[in-house]
């Protein structure tokens, strides 16, 4: 019989799969590795390697008390993510001064994370890591809705991410084996998807 942790795994596996999927998707459509795009194609890719790992340190390395380097690795992946996606708002919505000091903040932020993950074995480490780009992503793109599909597209990840967030921050479970990091893990695929769709729309 499959108990809370492993179905985790699953979970997280399956995360996993979407992403990269979509990943490869993304960034092998042909375009020039200048567009923006390939950021959010990157985003995706970390993602999904964020969530390989989570899915093998919880089916295997958890249950023997061996985690620090596949949650180090999960962490860091996630953090690669969260650069990407604050890389491709900088370089649609900002421009000047702002791109450059916001570039800069960037590159502090990752390297931050990254050695505080050395320290702090905890998940809400990287929710307050990718909150606040998550919500800039979103403001940005509230106030372009007027360009297309997409920033509508971008709005709904957002706000399913939030939800998965919340499911997650306040431990929200369905059962005693549908717990609220696979609720977490099945809201933001969704999310993911969503996300990709809003990539193939035109950028106006």
């Amino acid at each position: 019989m499959i108990n809370a942790l492993e179905l985790v795994s699953i979970s997280d596996f399956a995360l996993s799969i979407v992403c990269l999927f979509l990943a490869g998707l993304t960034l092998g459509n042909g375009k020039t590795n200048k567009s923006p795009d390939n950021s959010l194609g990157f985003f995706i890719l970390f993602i999904g390697l964020s969530a390989f790992m989570g899915g093998l340190n919880h089916g295997f390395f958890e249950p023997l008390n061996q985690s620090y380097y596949p949650r180090l690795l999960t962490f860091i992946f996630a953090a690669g993510g969260t650069f990407c996606i604050f890389n491709y708002t900088i370089k649609v919505f900002t421009k000047g001064k702002t791109a450059y000091v916001l570039t800069i903040i960037s590159y502090i932020q990752l390297v931050g994370f990254v050695l505080a993950t050395c320290y702090v074995n905890n998940f809400m480490l990287v929710i307050g890591n990718y909150a606040p780009i998550l919500f800039f992503f979103f403001i940005m793109n509230v106030l372009n809705l007027k360009n297309g599909k997409r920033e509508q597209y971008f709005s709904l990840f957002f706000l399913i991410m939030t939800l998965g967030t919340i499911v997650q921050v306040t431990k929200i479970s369905a059962s005693d084996l549908i717990n609220n990091s696979t609720l977490f893990h099945t809201i933001v695929l969704i999310g993911y998807i969503i996300l990709y769709f809003g990539i193939q729309q035109k950028k106006v």
